[in-house]
């Protein structure tokens, strides 16, 4: 298994052409978004073994001197090819019109997907993989999460080997609790891990409870798997002796994560909450909410 990360490194002059000086992999994944490219990287680090991977940003391939010597040195080799251009193929058409080249050329697989949760009919005539397949693959980033990315890289090994397709995306809900480890948890489950009581007994003999902490942030975290900040947050107040319930949301604009939260509150009413959705709390014109 290896795995090697796009790397700079000038070819021109200036700083518009570049070459990534990646070797060729099995599978390579290129994308606009740097959480699924970190997503990606780090479902394929949890693996065991499997297909040789690749991954690069697309804003990298913006020069046209750029996209023929990543072809030439790199994709034209590989077994599959996967494309999430956010924005559409007119954005990225260059380098969409070369991999397609290359894959028809060299007979591999290549799929390029929608960069976000709408369809884009645009994208398709730069892809070999048939329309389900298509389909299930971009499932996996519309739901998001690091059981989906894993999933995703399953299903690309299969479209290589033509084995059994693995079980399509796990639904990521809008809203909920979400815990290091265990991923999205129910409340019951929640009280069993931070604990209902704290440390010793007052002088009444009446057990203390600690402080409920609820951290709202954003679910896009949870989908790109980039929670490093929240699992940090939960240590640091769970050493201060406090109970962290983290919440994620899609939006605080949303009626069915405020719904969720509300719901969950009501079960686990938290002390404090320490809100990191601050672009998610009001609608513009609309009327401010405490």
């Amino acid at each position: 298994m290896h795995l090697l990360l796009a790397q700079k490194g000038t070819i021109a002059d200036g700083n518009e052409a570049i070459d990534l000086g990646q070797s060729p992999a099995d599978i390579l994944f290129l994308s606009a978004a740097d959480t699924e490219l970190a997503s990606i990287a780090a479902a394929h680090r949890r693996r065991a073994s499997g297909k040789s991977l690749r991954i690069a940003s697309l804003m990298n391939l913006m020069h046209p001197m750029s996209v023929d010597t990543y072809v030439e040195r790199t994709a034209r080799h590989a077994k599959l090819i996967v494309v999430r251009p956010l924005g559409g193929a007119s954005y990225f058409r260059y380098v969409l019109e070369a991999l397609y080249a290359a894959a028809v050329a060299g007979k591999f697989k290549i799929a390029v997907l929608p960069g976000d949760d709408k369809p884009d009919p645009g994208l398709e005539p730069f892809s070999t993989v048939a329309a389900e397949d298509r389909e299930r693959l971009w499932a996996y980033f519309n739901e998001g999460g690091a059981d989906n990315a894993g999933l995703f890289l399953d299903y690309a090994e299969a479209l290589i080997d033509g084995a059994e397709k693995p079980q399509p995306a796990r639904p990521l809900l809008k809203a909920g609790i979400w815990w290091p480890g265990r991923g999205v948890i129910g409340v019951d489950e929640w009280v069993r891990i931070a604990g209902d009581v704290g440390g010793a007994q007052t002088s009444e003999g009446k057990k203390e409870t600690r402080p409920t902490v609820a951290i709202c942030f954003y679910r896009a975290l949870v989908q790109s798997g980039e929670t490093k900040p929240v699992e940090a947050l939960i240590e640091a107040l769970t050493e201060e002796g406090m109970r962290p319930l983290p919440v994620f949301v899609s939006s605080l604009k949303d009626q069915v994560s405020v719904g969720t939260l509300e719901a969950i509150y009501a079960e686990a009413a938290p002390d404090v909450v320490m809100n990191a959705t601050g672009f998610a709390v009001s609608a513009p014109g609309a009327d401010r909410q405490a």
